[in-house]
């Protein structure tokens, strides 16, 4: 079930889907890849992310245990989250799904 964010109680999916700015691929994938690592490492234990890339569309899968977990990642993520939205990402979209 698709859901927001602020109605999620448990574990959810997260579906983002980035377009990268012509000349800003290998900006958007280096970002993405520190993104990845510190969701990969100890510091984000709630997280779980892939990332795929096909030609200048990003797909990202990110699975929290919690909402407090997704909360943590963004504050990790937003410093290169925010350089990548004003520099270099051309739209975004994000599909939210909690587990059932």
């Amino acid at each position: 079930m698709a859901a927001i964010p602020e109605q999620i109680k448990g574990k959810f999916w997260l579906l983002a889907t980035m377009v990268a700015k012509a000349g800003f691929k290998d900006k958007v994938q280096e970002a993405l890849t520190l993104i990845a690592q510190s969701a990969q490492s100890n510091a984000e234990p709630g997280t779980l992310q892939g990332v795929s890339e096909k030609s200048s569309q990003f797909i990202i899968m990110e699975k929290y245990a919690s909402p407090e977990a997704f909360e943590a990642h963004n504050l990790k993520a937003a410093e290169h989250f925010k350089t990548l939205m004003v520099e270099g990402i051309e739209s975004i979209s994000l599909e939210f799904n909690e587990e059932f």
